[in-house]
Protein backbone atom coordinates (compact mmCIF):
# COMPACT_ATOMS: atom_id res chain seq x y z
CA UNK A 1 0.00 0.00 0.00
CA UNK A 2 1.12 3.53 -0.89
CA UNK A 3 1.44 5.38 1.96
CA UNK A 4 1.90 9.03 0.87
CA UNK A 5 3.59 10.50 4.51
CA UNK A 6 6.52 8.31 4.21
CA UNK A 7 6.87 8.53 -0.10
CA UNK A 8 6.68 12.56 0.78
CA UNK A 9 9.68 12.29 3.73
CA UNK A 10 11.87 9.75 2.36
CA UNK A 11 14.24 12.62 0.81
CA UNK A 12 13.32 15.03 3.81
CA UNK A 13 14.01 12.10 6.36
CA UNK A 14 17.60 12.81 6.03
CA UNK A 15 17.47 16.67 7.10
CA UNK A 16 16.66 16.37 10.37
CA UNK A 17 19.77 15.13 11.77
CA UNK A 18 21.73 17.52 9.79
CA UNK A 19 19.51 20.69 11.04
CA UNK A 20 19.90 19.12 14.76
CA UNK A 21 23.31 19.09 14.56
CA UNK A 22 23.56 22.83 13.09
CA UNK A 23 20.81 23.55 15.45
CA UNK A 24 18.58 25.26 12.80
CA UNK A 25 15.07 25.69 15.44
CA UNK A 26 13.56 27.62 12.67
CA UNK A 27 14.13 25.10 10.13
CA UNK A 28 13.32 22.46 12.42
CA UNK A 29 9.97 24.02 13.46
CA UNK A 30 9.18 24.45 10.29
CA UNK A 31 10.00 20.72 9.53
CA UNK A 32 8.19 18.96 12.43
CA UNK A 33 5.22 21.59 11.34
CA UNK A 34 5.06 20.70 7.96
CA UNK A 35 5.17 16.73 9.00
CA UNK A 36 2.37 17.51 11.95
CA UNK A 37 -0.26 19.01 9.81
CA UNK A 38 0.65 16.05 7.24
CA UNK A 39 0.36 13.23 9.29
CA UNK A 40 -3.23 14.62 10.71
CA UNK A 41 -4.64 15.27 7.24
CA UNK A 42 -3.76 11.85 6.38
CA UNK A 43 -5.37 10.39 9.91
CA UNK A 44 -1.78 9.28 11.66
CA UNK A 45 -3.08 10.75 14.84
CA UNK A 46 -0.21 9.15 16.67
CA UNK A 47 2.76 10.43 14.65
CA UNK A 48 0.98 13.95 14.60
CA UNK A 49 1.30 13.95 18.12
CA UNK A 50 4.34 13.03 18.23
CA UNK A 51 5.38 15.33 15.60
CA UNK A 52 3.49 18.05 17.69
CA UNK A 53 6.00 17.25 20.35
CA UNK A 54 8.97 17.64 18.51
CA UNK A 55 7.76 20.69 17.20
CA UNK A 56 6.99 22.20 20.96
CA UNK A 57 10.77 22.27 21.34
CA UNK A 58 11.79 24.26 18.70
CA UNK A 59 8.90 27.07 18.48
CA UNK A 60 11.06 29.76 20.57
CA UNK A 61 12.48 29.36 16.67
CA UNK A 62 9.73 30.35 14.97
CA UNK A 63 8.05 33.54 17.39
CA UNK A 64 6.23 35.99 16.02
CA UNK A 65 5.18 33.14 12.72
CA UNK A 66 2.01 31.56 11.69
CA UNK A 67 4.29 28.35 13.02
CA UNK A 68 2.97 29.29 16.26
CA UNK A 69 -0.73 29.22 15.94
CA UNK A 70 -0.60 26.26 13.28
CA UNK A 71 1.03 24.25 15.82
CA UNK A 72 -1.86 25.30 18.44
CA UNK A 73 -4.45 24.58 16.19
CA UNK A 74 -3.25 21.27 14.58
CA UNK A 75 -2.10 20.28 18.25
CA UNK A 76 -5.78 20.71 19.44
CA UNK A 77 -7.33 18.69 16.80
CA UNK A 78 -4.52 16.00 17.25
CA UNK A 79 -5.72 16.19 20.75
CA UNK A 80 -9.43 15.78 20.29
CA UNK A 81 -8.59 13.13 17.60
CA UNK A 82 -6.65 10.92 20.21
CA UNK A 83 -9.10 11.56 23.20
CA UNK A 84 -11.90 8.85 22.33
CA UNK A 85 -9.21 6.22 22.25
CA UNK A 86 -6.93 7.27 25.33
CA UNK A 87 -6.87 5.86 28.75
CA UNK A 88 -8.86 7.81 31.75
CA UNK A 89 -5.52 9.19 33.23
CA UNK A 90 -4.03 9.75 29.70
CA UNK A 91 -7.21 11.97 28.62
CA UNK A 92 -7.50 14.46 31.89
CA UNK A 93 -3.55 15.36 29.90
CA UNK A 94 -5.09 15.79 26.70
CA UNK A 95 -8.28 17.65 28.15
CA UNK A 96 -5.47 19.72 29.77
CA UNK A 97 -3.13 20.65 27.08
CA UNK A 98 -6.31 21.42 24.87
CA UNK A 99 -7.41 23.49 27.23
CA UNK A 100 -3.83 25.58 27.76
CA UNK A 101 -3.72 25.42 23.59
CA UNK A 102 -7.23 26.56 23.77
CA UNK A 103 -6.37 29.59 26.37
CA UNK A 104 -3.83 30.51 24.05
CA UNK A 105 -5.92 30.64 20.81
CA UNK A 106 -8.60 32.94 22.65
CA UNK A 107 -5.74 35.27 24.26
CA UNK A 108 -4.57 36.55 20.49
CA UNK A 109 -8.35 36.20 19.44
CA UNK A 110 -8.90 39.17 22.50
CA UNK A 111 -6.24 41.14 21.12
CA UNK A 112 -5.77 40.43 17.74
CA UNK A 113 -9.70 40.09 16.95
CA UNK A 114 -8.85 41.23 13.11
CA UNK A 115 -7.21 38.32 12.95
CA UNK A 116 -8.88 35.50 14.79
CA UNK A 117 -12.51 37.07 15.07
CA UNK A 118 -13.84 37.62 11.75
CA UNK A 119 -16.17 34.63 11.02
CA UNK A 120 -17.51 35.08 14.22
CA UNK A 121 -18.02 38.24 13.32
CA UNK A 122 -19.95 37.60 10.08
Amino acid sequence: MFDPIASFWVKRSQYGPVMRILSDRTDLAHLYCSKLVLCYLFQDFPQAAANAQELEKYLNGVVGTIIVPLFNFYDSLTVLALYSDALPLAQAGLLEKLTVNQAQMQKWAHHAPANWCKASSK
